[in-house]
């Protein structure tokens, strides 16, 4: 009998640990960041390479301690695919406020989809559409780079996409100033940026330049 080092899961175990679909444990597989065999069509993955995985990107491992995944292993042999698929399609059909890992549950991100509800461009800028237009790309960038920054496991890119998403909530605020009748109609949309999401931004930089050092 092999020894707990060697046990090993499926990548729908993995899926289910970690929070994610099977596609992307696949990706992990393939960039070697959590190591695994391939039996014809099936992966199989290390348990200590899982729980180690885990630990180094600050996941919650929610498995059972001393579990026996061998029978799993075998009936996902029979029909990995399929399986697969369901798993993915059960995970992504469930509210957002379910799901293990979304960037809704990032607090910085809630502030930002307050803020920019309450405050559209299309709205504020209606005598200036070049002004308004800026707003929008500007906004746009701005969450693509907070997704890209929530998204990543690698700790130097979580500190570049939100430093980036940092500079273009900077780029807003600016943009916003030089509007007289903006700064004149909606002073509490500055003192939220800068008394709420810029020193939000500023504690999460921090925090990911930290962890940084730490490695």
């Amino acid at each position: 009998m092999r020894g707990a080092k060697h046990q090993e899961m499926t990548v729908q175990d993995a899926a289910s640990l970690i929070g994610v679909s099977p596609r992307t444990i696949l990706n992990y597989l393939k960039t070697k960041e959590i190591e695994g065999i391939k039996v014809g069509k099936s992966w199989f993955l290390r348990v200590a390479s899982v729980d180690a995985f885990c630990v180094r990107h600050g996941f919650r491992n929610e498995r059972t301690s001393g579990a026996d995944f061998s029978e799993s292993a075998e009936k996902d042999a029979e029909n990995t695919e399929n399986n697969e698929t369901n798993l993915e399609n059960s995970e992504t059909q469930k509210p957002l406020s379910e799901r293990k890992f979304s960037i809704s549950k990032l607090r910085l991100f809630e502030k930002l989809m307050v803020l920019f509800k309450q405050y559209d461009g299309c709205r504020l800028f209606l005598d200036n559409k070049e002004l308004s237009k800026r707003f929008l790309i500007l906004k746009s960038d701005c969450l693509e780079a907070m997704g890209s920054g929530y998204y990543s496991f690698n700790p130097k890119d979580k500190l570049r996409f939100y430093a980036t998403s940092r500079e273009k909530m900077g780029a807003i605020l600016a943009l916003c100033y030089c509007e007289e009748s903006f700064v004149r109609n909606h002073p509490d949309f500055f003192n939220q940026v800068e008394d709420e999401i810029l020193p939000a931004y500023s504690a999460l930089i921090k925090r990911i330049d930290k962890k940084n050092e730490r490695t």
